[in-house]
């Protein structure tokens, strides 16, 4: 009876499904995907605690190097890790940060270098769920890490130290990808190629001197004919 108005409704559904596309095609997952769990079959999404050093970590990589770390309750909603409540801060080791916690039933969950630990709670009330991939459900006390532990180098709920030019959670110094969002972790390193390049060369990582990573070079342990450098 009112064409016009059939043709009205029909290019308003058209704009909606547009519109709606256009959301979908352009949306980004958030800076800290990474970052997931689920709740287990217990109910509880009280997670524990996130511990965030406002540093990098040494180099080489120390267990005894002493940090500050932001202490953050965390608890699991909607399938990511989200903070609770700031705790402050605290200082210590990698090495006593685990053995006080683990002493305490603590799955600890930490990347490579010491400078980020989840700590999972235990106890009368556990968390159960999955953490970053990780089953948690009937694990006991201990150091746990993910099929690939470069996951845990994100910050999941800090992100002002270290400094994280792209937002992406992974501090500047733990980011093989500094200024990609995209890329935190599973791109080739800085200097990967040449230092694999010194490591056939010099029969081992252990015979490599004087490595500089700002130059991508470095030098042999000395042979029969003192130190080498195998990359002019």
């Amino acid at each position: 009876m009112y064409p016009f108005l059939h043709r009205r409704k029909n290019r308003l559904w058209i704009f909606i499904t547009v519109f709606a596309v256009v959301l979908v095609l352009g949306y980004k997952q958030p800076a800290n995907a990474d970052c997931g769990c689920s709740i287990g079959s217990n109910g509880i999404y009280v997670m524990g605690y996130e511990f965030s050093a406002t540093s990098c970590p040494a180099e080489p990589p120390s267990d005894t190097k002493s940090y500050t770390y932001l202490i953050t309750p965390i608890n699991c909603v909607g399938n990511k890790i989200t903070k609770f409540t700031s705790y402050g801060d605290i200082s210590g080791t990698p090495a006593s940060i685990i053995s006080f916690y683990t002493s305490k039933g603590y799955r600890i969950l930490r990347n490579p270098g010491g400078t980020h630990f989840l700590l999972i709670q235990n106890g009368t009330y556990p968390f159960t769920g999955s953490v970053v991939g990780l089953n948690m459900a009937g694990l006991p006390a201990g150091v746990y890490s993910t099929d690939s532990p470069e996951k845990l180098n994100q910050y999941c709920t800090q992100f002002s130290n270290p400094i994280d030019q792209d937002g992406d959670g992974y501090p500047d110094c733990l980011d093989c990808a500094a200024t990609d969002p995209n890329s935190g972790y599973g791109c080739t390193a800085p200097c990967e190629k040449e230092r694999q390049l010194y490591i056939e060369f010099c029969g081992g990582e252990n015979n490599i001197i004087n490595w500089n990573e700002s130059q991508c070079a470095g030098m042999c342990k000395e042979q029969n004919f003192g130190p080498t450098c195998p990359i002019q």
